[in-house]
């Protein structure tokens, strides 16, 4: 299985917006480290997708 750290900051809004647009629908198994609540660590066996996801929304100003 693959672990991704996606580094948000201090920003619930942005990580709102990845739970509930991308992890949360595709099921990934994700946690916020309550020592590190600037970071998400995601993991499943289709995190690849979820990365050039998130990745190609970035790229377009999605999360603006």
């Amino acid at each position: 299985m693959v672990e991704v750290k996606i580094i948000t900051g201090n920003s619930s809004e942005l990580q709102e917006k990845i739970i509930k647009e991308i992890l949360g629908p595709h099921k990934f198994d994700y946690y916020i480290p309550p020592n590190n609540s600037g970071v998400m660590l995601v993991t499943d066996s289709e995190l690849i997708w979820c990365m050039v996801v998130i990745l190609n929304m970035l790229m377009i100003g999605y999360f603006k």
